[in-house]
């Protein structure tokens, strides 16, 4: 059972019809970092999302549109039906990750702007770790720390959602914290456990004897078929890019 958000609807903007939950009643700076205008640095700028770093009373917070995930159909349309946005999503994720004793941001507050119903813009607002940094290469070590917390997340009947080493954060003692995840019940009969795997391991490449890579050997020899299946959609995935 996941932690459910204890977060009330607070304001709308009038601007962009933003909808926006938090546990604070000052939406003024919120509101300014949706109009873009109180950004300090960019961490990230791609097609899967835009990630800032703004200052709200004087503390930094990281500011996240997930501009990837909200242009998703598949998204679009449980947005329609079940009310949650993308990055409540997350929100949610986190929260649960928390409770489950591990280190993430604290969730300060999210929203979505909608149109028929369907959300299509959402975003994140979030703790900056300062005292944490993201690790593009991996050690052992840090491999060991990941993979038991996949793990975990696995044995809970859970897939992560967003398995890639730069959403693991390590401080300079070599704790280990997630900045993102999109939790959903692991399937029986697909290939996706299989898949966070692989996707793990292209992060860590470089370590050929990782705890990683390790893990997904052994997923590999246990399920022999499911690997088959994750190997022809892969397949198929790409030929589909060609044309």
């Amino acid at each position: 059972m996941t932690k459910k958000l204890k977060m009330h609807l607070v304001t709308e903007s009038s601007q962009k019809r933003w909808a926006v939950f938090c546990e604070v009643k000052n939406l003024a700076p919120i509101q300014n970092i949706l109009n873009k205008s109180e950004f300090l640095t960019t961490l990230k700028n791609d097609s899967r999302s835009r990630v800032y770093i703004a200052k709200i009373e004087n503390k930094r917070v990281v500011v996240k549109f997930p501009v990837g995930g909200d242009k998703k159909s598949s998204m679009r349309i449980r947005s329609l039906f079940f009310k949650s946005s993308y990055a409540q999503r997350q929100a949610q994720s986190l929260l649960t990750l928390s409770s489950w004793g591990y280190k993430t941001p604290e969730v300060l507050a999210f929203g979505s702007r909608r149109r028929f119903g369907i959300a299509v813009e959402s975003f994140l607002l979030m703790e900056h770790l300062e005292e944490f940094k993201q690790c593009e290469t991996p050690t052992n070590e840090q491999s060991e720390q990941i993979v038991n917390l996949v793990k975990d997340v696995h044995g809970r009947g859970f897939l992560h959602g967003d398995p890639y080493v730069q959403n693991f954060l390590f401080d300079k003692n070599g704790k280990l914290a997630v900045i993102d995840a999109l939790l959903k019940k692991a399937p029986f009969w697909i290939t996706s456990k299989i898949t966070e795997w692989f996707h793990l391991d292209w992060g860590a490449r470089h370590l050929k004897n990782s705890a990683i890579r390790k893990e997904r050997n052994e997923v590999i020899k246990n399920h022999p078929v499911r690997h088959l299946l994750y190997k022809f959609f892969f397949f198929l995935k790409n030929f589909k890019k060609r044309f």
